[in-house]
C-alpha cells in the first residue's frame, strides 16, 4: 500500500489531465510520515493556528506520540507553540462554530479561550451559541471580545436578540444597535403589502394613529 507524502495536488492535477507521474518510492513508519507531512504543511503561509492544532490532535490521538513534548521535539516545534495550537484545536465545537471560520483563530487567543473556558464553561457556551445565531457580521476580534464577555458595556445597550422562526428556519431578529436603539432584521425580502402591514402593526404597538 503507498500514501503520498509530498504533492498530492500536483497528482491529482496529474491524474486529471492523464500525465505519467514519477515517484520517488520509500519506505518510512507512521512517525516519520507524520513529521514529513507536517513541515510540508507548516510551509504553506495559509495553514492556520487551528489547523495545525488539528493535525497535532490526530496524531496525538492516534497514538504517534505518547505526549505534547515528544510531538514538539519530533517536528522541532517550540512546545508552547505545539500546546496553543493544541488548545485550539480542542476547543467545543459551539465555541469554534462561533467564528465565521476556525481559520480566524489566532495562537494568541488560545490561553485566554481556555482560561474562559475553565473559568465559566456554561457561560462561554451560551455566549458561543447567541453568536453562532446572530444577524449582525462581526469580525474576528469582536467575536473573541463577546466570548471572553469583555464587551460589557456595549452589550448592555444592545441587549439581547430575540430570533423570530418558523417549523424551518429563522425569518427575522430583533435586537439592538451600540446606540440601543432597536433593530429588525429579516432574513429575506418583504414585499411592499408586507411592508405596509408592518408599518401599521408597529404603530398600532407605540399606540400611534393609522397611518395615511
Amino acid at each position: 500500500m503507498y500514501e503520498i507524502v509530498f504533492g498530492h495536488r500536483r497528482h491529482r492535477a496529474c491524474l486529471e489531465l492523464g500525465i505519467p507521474v514519477l515517484a520517488m518510492v520509500e519506505q518510512v513508519n507512521e512517525q516519520d510520515l507524520f513529521v514529513a507531512m507536517e513541515r510540508e504543511n507548516r510551509s504553506r503561509k495559509d495553514l492556520s493556528a487551528w489547523e495545525q492544532g488539528m493535525m497535532y490532535a490526530r496524531a496525538l490521538d492516534a497514538g504517534l506520540y505518547a505526549s505534547n513534548r515528544q510531538l514538539a521535539a519530533a517536528i522541532g516545534r517550540d512546545l508552547g507553540d505545539v500546546g496553543k495550537a493544541l488548545s485550539l484545536a480542542r476547543l467545543p465545537k459551539a465555541v469554534v462554530d462561533a467564528f465565521s471560520s476556525p481559520l480566524d483563530l489566532q495562537f494568541r487567543w488560545a490561553k485566554l479561550l481556555n482560561d474562559a473556558q475553565q473559568k465559566d464553561p456554561d457561560g462561554l457556551m451560551a455566549r458561543a451559541k447567541a453568536l453562532a445565531a446572530r444577524a449582525e457580521p462581526l469580525s474576528a476580534k469582536q467575536v473573541l471580545e463577546r466570548l471572553l464577555d469583555l464587551d460589557e458595556p456595549a452589550r448592555a445597550v444592545r441587549g439581547s436578540e430575540h430570533v423570530i422562526q418558523n417549523e424551518r428556519e429563522r425569518v427575522a431578529v430583533v435586537t439592538s444597535d451600540e446606540q440601543g436603539r432597536t433593530v429588525v432584521r429579516f432574513d429575506r425580502q418583504l414585499t411592499e403589502p408586507q411592508r405596509a402591514a408592518l408599518a401599521e402593526a408597529i404603530r398600532t404597538f407605540l399606540g400611534l394613529p393609522p397611518g395615511g
